[in-house]
């Protein structure tokens, strides 16, 4: 046990019925800062090894030897790290930075990984058992507790103090929790962090004053719930008479509500003052504390024995519901009962309606509760339910079957009525009810209505009925109608609005443009402004019918000026399709570049733009080359372009959505320009100024359109969705290299590019998607191997998403390697001549270089078959000589391989010449020759 005095520290042996033994103070890098910086192991296996912070530095140490034990994630620097402790095993270690910090830590030792939870107002961490999970006690709010996840390093859960939690004492995959220095009687609660909102209150009551919940618990339960906590009663003097646990004693609970009191062995005086100290065993098996008794500033040192069974208690309590009688038709409020009761005591009730909790848990007899029949449906319902005693023994009643037979006689509550989607014909009414209903909506130009919607008897709280056929610039009154299921109808006040002026209203020119042939667009408007296809426009597929295919050069639609064009308020509408990229190109213009004076929409890059000119001081415009800038539609899809201008302003929309706006500086006014109307051309601007695409239905009006008119105007001449893939055509790969090639091919509208590419036919690679819609496509493909066989296949998306894919198709990189020579050697060597021969992994053709040098001089002729094994024959050498020679072979892509230097040695085919021939020393019976 560790014992401390001030700033003294020691620890002490203890063994019961003999006494302290073997005292040694901390000193040095063991001498905790605080009591609260000191733990014992909770290994079995380790019971020797304690842990230390000294104010700097966590430390592990040997309590036999009382030196440092360094390793396994140990020592940690850490400062002022207090309510030091730990999970079983030593597994995980908590413990807050300072005894009031804001920052909890946890840290694994077997992995040296440290998380950190920080929050300004918690109190003290507990950790779970298991070493997963941390309660941290809070200060705001008060008595609040959160739930750290340190494994995942999130708040599992937090709870907001309602159900208080000032102190917690940890358990393995539980917590149980007191509620101190509240009002007499506190309470026990406790949850399940696994389980989220599963705090459970289970009862009391304790002392009335402090309360402190031991974080100890037992090692290795068999059963979750059969685990001690241990909660200690100390403070002021008091009786015992009057509370149930007096001061100095102990309360020891489970999580399935067992309790059980530890009093002091002298309880029967009441002047003794309060344990100082109590803390279970690393096993669980006993509780040791000290004790101040009978005023004698004397601690005495006590163990006791806890207890290891689960409850004793296993009769489970008996119940029956006694009201409402089963099979009775009830309706508004009842009362619903039960009779329980059990050999211990009963807990709570819990009734159920259909299974699910009906109103909170009874917990005192007679066990009754209030059921409004109005809230659920009628029909037939069971009820049953469910009592508890304090061992956790429970029991469900059988169930009683009950009809609820409400009467309804409360129509529908209507509210949120409105219109929408108002257009020169039609409009939208909607409305919800607080119950399902049926829809139908009266409507007319008076209050007397006239009309009304087909009756939808689909029953909902979310209403919605379309009008049609309405006459166009017209107020109109309406009023809505639902009744419920019981047939209680319900009526709405009166209500209004106005449709749209209709589409042709203030329309001074119509380009259709399908006519087909000719040079004219004709102007259906009546008002004589006719179109003329000039220079490279001709007539192609539109959004529906005929449309004009402008070719980026030359082409546009030009319509004679006329004052009235020169509107003021304006609308301008076109439908158009393009891929431009770079340049400005007109699309409706009626401006000459710098003239400060007209109108127009047109492209700037890949922008979409618009502004109006008064004049050089009054204008729609922000300063820049493009007012109004809306990029995303040059991407070779149908879309709808309209600029709005009036005394507030310019609104530039696309696809019936209104995506730029910009006021008037100066005085608003209209235009005064005599240019002529452009449609792809932007007069007087430097090159490019030609669009190249497609353009359709031209609307200008002498009044602005608001954006349900746009709205409208888009879905009445909205193309039909293009689900038509681009045809790829001329594919086919260029510049083919030993390492690289180019892949190229066309497509019959603008789409991306991409290739795929590899030894097979699953390819494996592929390039970069080039995102740039074009017609004509080129795809770089590098990083290949010389010589090899890749297959291939090219992929293009045109702007609606359609995606085509072409054929699989091979290409045959270029061979740059040359031949490997090798055995390379001189057979058959004779006085005049010899026989070269060697060997390639590849077929090439034979050749060897010869002479008295490594300059050679000579050569074989070329014999150009293509093969593996060479030989070639050398004639007409001199005898006796040393001959250099190296062999050379090209393969059929003419790389060109040649050996090093060889020598061989021909043979020596002379007799010797003899000459000088004589005798000397001649006697009688010899001589010298």
């Amino acid at each position: 046990m560790l014992v401390y005095s001030g700033n003294w520290h020691w620890l002490i042996d203890f063994t019961p019925g003999v006494g302290v033994s073997n005292v040694r103070s901390l000193t040095g890098n063991l001498t905790p800062f605080s009591d609260g910086a000191f733990t014992f192991s909770n290994n079995p296996a380790t019971p020797y090894y304690a842990y230390t912070s000294n104010g700097s530095s966590i430390r592990r140490f040997d309590m036999r030897t009382m030196t440092e034990a360094p390793g396994s994630g140990w020592p940690v620097t850490e400062t002022n790290a207090v309510w030091l402790h730990q999970s079983e095993n030593d597994g995980l270690f908590v413990w807050m930075r300072g005894e009031t910090g804001s920052v909890v830590v946890g840290y694994e030792p077997s992995t040296a990984t440290l998380k950190t939870y920080t929050n300004a107002n918690i109190n003290e961490p507990r950790i779970d058992r298991a070493g997963r999970y941390v309660g941290i006690c809070m200060n705001t709010p008060q008595n609040g507790l959160v739930v750290w996840d340190w494994q995942a390093n999130s708040i599992n859960w937090t709870t907001t103090g309602v159900i208080p939690y000032a102190h917690n004492a940890s358990l393995r995959r539980r917590w149980v929790t007191v509620d101190w220095n509240l009002s007499f009687p506190d309470e026990f609660s406790m949850f399940t962090p696994d389980v989220a909102n599963s705090a459970t209150h289970i009862g009391g009551p304790a002392p009335s004053t402090d309360i402190h919940g031991n974080g100890n618990w037992i090692q290795h339960p068999a059963d979750l719930n059969d685990q001690w906590a241990l909660f200690v009663h100390y403070g002021s003097l008091q009786p015992t008479g009057s509370n149930w646990l007096a001061p100095g004693g102990m309360i020891l609970m489970t999580p399935n509500g067992q309790r059980r009191l530890l009093g002091h062995p002298y309880n029967a005086t009441s002047n003794y003052t309060y344990f100082t100290f109590a803390k279970f065993s690393s096993d669980g098996l006993y509780v040791l504390f000290t004790s101040d008794m009978n005023g004698s500033g004397r601690s005495d040192l006590f163990l006791a024995e806890v207890p290891q069974s689960g409850s004793s208690d296993t009769t489970p309590p008996t119940v029956s519901i006694s009201a409402p009688a089963a099979g009775a038709t009830v309706s508004g409020g009842v009362t619903v009962s039960a009779n329980a009761s059990d050999n211990v005591g009963v807990v709570g009730v819990q009734f159920k309606l259909d299974g699910n909790n009906l109103g909170a848990e009874d917990t005192g007899a007679p066990y009754s509760m209030s059921w409004d029949t109005t809230l659920g449906a009628n029909g037939s319902h069971s009820l049953t339910a469910v009592a508890r005693d304090a061992a956790g023994n429970s029991t469900v009643s059988s169930a009683v079957g009950v009809t609820v037979g409400n009467v309804d006689t409360t129509p529908p509550v209507i509210s949120s009525v409105s219109s929408s989607g108002i257009s020169s014909l039609s409009a939208t009414v909607a409305w919800t009810t607080n119950e399902p209903a049926d829809s139908q909506v009266e409507y007319g130009p008076t209050t007397s209505y006239g009309f009304s919607t087909a009756l939808d008897g689909s029953r909902v709280v979310s209403h919605s009925q379309a009008l049609s056929g309405l006459a166009a610039g017209t107020l109109y009154h309406y009023r809505v109608k639902s009744k419920d299921a019981a047939g209680n109808p319900s009526v709405s006040t009166d209500f209004t609005f106005t449709t749209l002026a209709g589409l042709d209203t203030g329309l001074i020119a119509h380009l259709s443009m399908d006519e087909g042939t000719g040079t004219t667009a004709a102007d259906s408007s009546g008002s004589g402004n006719p179109g003329t296809l000039t220079g490279g426009a001709t007539w192609t597929a539109g959004t529906s019918g005929q449309g004009v295919a402008l070719d980026g050069a030359s082409g546009y639609v030009r319509i004679a000026h006329n004052s009235a064009l020169d509107a003021f308020p304006l609308s301008a509408v076109l439908w158009f399709k393009t891929a431009t990229i770079s340049g400005v190109r007109g699309l409706v213009n009626k401006y000459v570049a710098g003239s400060a004076n007209g109108y127009q929409i047109f492209f700037s890059d890949a922008s979409l733009c618009a502004w109006y000119f008064k004049d050089a001081s009054n204008y729609v415009w922000d300063g820049s080359g493009c007012t109004m800038s809306t990029a995303g539609y040059n991407d070779g899809q149908w879309h709808q372009a309209v600029l709005v201008v009036d005394a507030a302003g310019g609104r530039l929309f696309v696809d019936g959505v209104q995506k730029g706006s910009q006021p008037w500086t100066g005085t608003a006014g209209p235009a005064t320009t005599t240019q002529e109307i452009e449609l792809g051309h932007y007069a007087g601007a430097t090159s490019p100024e030609y669009l190249p695409g497609t353009i359709d239905e031209l609307r200008l009006y002498s009044r602005p359109l608001v954006g349900a008119e746009v709205l409208q105007l888009y879905n009445n001449s909205r193309p039909v969705a293009d689900t038509t893939p681009p045809v790829l055509s001329s594919v086919g790969v260029t510049s083919i290299g030993a390492s690289s090639a180019t892949v190229v091919w066309t497509t019959d509208e603008a789409a991306d590019s991409q290739v795929e590419y590899g030894l097979t036919s699953a390819y494996g690679s592929a390039t970069t998607v080039d995102g740039s819609l074009v017609v004509a496509h080129s795809q770089a493909i590098t990083g290949l191997t010389a010589a090899t066989l890749y297959h291939y296949r090219v992929k293009s998306k045109d702007g609606a998403g359609n995606l085509a894919v072409s054929p699989d198709a091979t290409f045959l990189t270029l061979d740059n390697v040359p031949p490997v020579i090798s055995s390379v050697s001189a057979t058959a060597v004779t006085a005049s001549g010899a026989t070269i021969v060697w060997s390639t992994n590849e077929a090439a053709d034979s050749q060897v270089d010869y002479g008295l040098t490594s300059a050679y001089g000579s050569s074989t002729t070329l014999n150009a078959g293509l093969v593996t094994s060479h030989s070639q024959g050398l004639s007409g050498l001199a005898g006796a000589t040393l001959y250099h020679y190296r062999v050379k072979s090209k393969d059929a892509a003419g790389n060109l391989a040649v050996s090093p230097d060889g020598t061989f040695l021909t043979l020596d085919n002379v007799a010797p010449v003899i000459s000088s021939v004589s005798a000397t020393a001649i006697t009688s019976s010899s001589a010298t020759i």
